[in-house]
Formats: structure tokens, sequence, C-alpha cells
């Protein structure tokens, strides 16, 4: 059965005979959308209000407002290339540092070998005292001073790295050892170290088994400050001579003489 514009003139005349019907027939023509459409207006226009009331109270005008967030963008740009540039700062102070580190290192590591050579020289130039308890008409000697280590490099007898341990011994020195009928040659294989570690003692012991097996009469022998006693009792069990004598320490400018053995 079609609609027709007398059902339409009955629909409006039973709305108003029962007008509890027309919010049923409202929400089925209009929708919940358009229906809550005034009161979301509403809504908002109270919130503008009151937005408006929050910058009156203030004595801000929204010109003046629409300033301060321009300038607030603009405050935000500028922080963030600040802190842009702090970054790329900090990543070259870093950099610096760094290389500063590594620079200190290489510092560190020259001014150690200078302290070792000076303690070496001072060892080197009272030998005659320093290692008068083990060895007697004492003499500085080098490699090229043994014919029989030169030759056996040369022939192979011996390997380049037995060779090169030797040539690094830091001192050589020729004498006697004993008195009397006693008395016997000695070569003494030194390796000197203000504190007196394992590998001074096992460098000590492999140079100078080199030279035994040349038929040197070798002894090695360890001199420095400090060493563990431990270490120490050990290094004697093996054959190594030890001396120790803790000097008193110096200034680098200090001129005045060291006191005699």
């Amino acid at each position: 059965m079609s609609f027709t514009i007398d059902d339409a003139e009955d629909l409006i005349r039973l709305l108003r005979e029962h007008p509890e019907w027309k919010a049923r027939v409202r929400l089925e023509v209009l929708g919940e959308e358009l229906i809550s459409l005034p009161e979301l207006v509403r809504q908002n226009g109270v919130a503008i209000r009151e937005l408006q009331e929050i910058v009156r109270q203030n004595g801000v005008d929204i010109r003046d407002l629409q300033e301060i967030v321009r300038q607030n963008s603009v405050d935000i740009r500028d922080l963030q290339e600040a802190v842009r540039q702090n970054t790329i700062a900090i990543r070259e102070l870093v950099s610096l540092s760094r290389r500063h580190e590594r620079r200190m290192t290489r510092m560190d590591g020259r001014l150690g070998d200078l302290r070792g050579e000076v303690y070496e020289d001072r060892w080197i130039s009272r030998f005659s005292g320093r290692f008068g308890t083990i060895v007697a008409r004492s003499k500085l000697v080098t490699p090229r001073d043994l014919e029989r280590f030169e030759d056996a490099a040369e022939a192979g007898t011996i390997t380049p790295g037995e060779a090169l341990a030797v040539r690094q011994a830091d001192i050589l020195i020729e004498g006697t050892h004993g008195a009397g009928s006693a008395r016997r040659p000695v070569l003494l294989v030194v390796e000197v170290s203000s504190v007196i570690e394992s590998n001074d003692v096992s460098r000590a012991f492999d140079r100078a088994a080199t030279l035994q097996k040349l038929g040197y009469p070798a002894v090695p022998v360890v001199a420095g400050a400090f060493m563990d006693v431990t270490l120490r009792d050990a290094a004697v069990a093996r054959g190594v001579e030890v001396l120790l004598r803790p000097d008193p320490p110096r200034r680098w400018n200090d001129d005045d003489p060291e006191p005699d053995d």
C-alpha cells in the first residue's frame, strides 16, 4: 500500500494527538548524529565563551595571544637549533678528549721508557759497586764483544729470536767469581727494573741460557728496587741472582751526586 498525502496528513494529526511519538519519529528520520548536533554546538559555544573569559580576566587580547603562540613557536625552533648545535659541540669535545687521552697515553709511555733508561743508567754507572757482591774484576761488555755469540748468530746455530733477545739485554758484565783456586770466570746477564716482575726473571733466565748453550759461564741476574718475596724465592730457585737496592727518590732536576755505593 503506497503512502499518499492524505496519509501524511493523518500522520501529522496522529503526532499532534500523541506528542510522545515525536521523539521516536524524529530519531528514525534524522538519526542520532543530527539530533545531537545542537547540543554539541551549545557545548562548544560554552567552551569558547569560557576561554574568552579566561583571556579577558588575564588582560590578554586575542591578537596578543596569537603573537605569544607565534613567538613560542619561534622560541621552540631556536631551542631545537641550540640543542642541535650543543650536540655537535659535545661530539667535537668527546673527540678532542679521546685524542688528548691517546696523546697522554703515548706521553706516559715515553716518560716511562725515559725513566726506565735513567734508572738503568744509574745501575750501569756504578756497576762495579752494585754488582760487586757476585763479580770481581768486572767490565761492561756488549754482544759484539762476544765472538762466539756473533759467530753463532751468523751461522744460525741460535735462532734469530734468541740472538735478538741477547742483544736486548740491559747489562752484560764480564768478571770473576770466588777467590783463589775457586775463582772462575762469569758473564752476568742482567735485567734491570725498578719493580721486578716475573717477565724480568724469565728474560734474564732465557738470555743466559742461550749464552750457556754457546759455552759462556752466563749467570742470569735481576736488579731493581722492589720485588715480591714469593717471586724472589722462585727466581733464586731457578738459579737467578737477585740484587735489590731501593734507591732514594730523586727530582728530575736534582744535580746533586748520588751517594757512593
